[in-house]
C-alpha cells in the first residue's frame, strides 16, 4: 500500500520467462531514472539484488512456468525506493533459509538471499511468496 509521501512508479504483472525478466529490470531502472531517485548503493547493486529476487520468484517460485505470473510494484518515497515482487509459487520459509542457507564458497546455488540482504532491507510475507525490498535513495533536485 502507498503512504501519503510514497508514489507508485511502476506496477506490472508478467509471465515467468527470462525475456520478461530482462524487460522488467530495464523498466524498473528506467522508472527510477525518470523519478530522479539515486539509489545509495548504486544502480548496479540495485539491479543485482532485484535480478536475484526476480530469478528466485521465476525459478524457485514459479519453476519457469510461463502460465504462472510474477507481480512487481515499484514505489518511491523521499529517501527510499521500495520494490515488491510476488510469485504464484508455494512459498518458502525465509527465516530458515536466511539463517541456515549459507552456501559454501564454491557453491553456485544459494547465494541469492545473501546478495539481496547485502544491498537492501528485505521483508518477506509469511508465506514466503512475496518480498519487499527497501533501498535507501536520494531524490535528485
Amino acid at each position: 500500500m502507498e503512504s501519503h509521501s510514497e508514489k507508485t512508479l511502476l506496477e506490472r504483472t508478467f509471465r515467468s520467462s527470462r525475456k520478461n525478466q530482462k524487460e522488467i529490470l530495464e523498466a524498473i531502472l528506467e522508472s527510477i531514472a525518470e523519478s530522479g531517485h539515486d539509489p545509495e548503493q548504486g544502480e548496479k547493486s540495485l539491479y543485482l539484488a532485484v535480478d536475484e529476487a526476480l530469478t528466485n520468484a521465476m525459478e524457485h517460485g514459479n519453476h519457469w512456468n510461463a502460465d504462472k505470473r510474477v507481480r512487481i510494484q515499484l514505489n518511491a518515497g523521499a529517501d527510499y525506493l521500495k520494490i515488491f515482487i510476488e510469485d504464484e509459487g508455494d512459498g518458502f520459509d525465509p527465516a530458515f533459509h536466511v539463517t541456515n542457507g549459507t552456501p559454501g564458497k564454491t557453491s553456485k546455488r544459494g547465494r541469492g538471499l545473501r546478495i539481496i540482504q547485502q544491498f537492501c532491507t528485505p521483508r518477506w510475507n509469511s508465506r514466503g511468496d512475496a518480498i519487499e525490498m527497501i533501498f535507501r535513495a536520494r531524490k535528485q533536485q
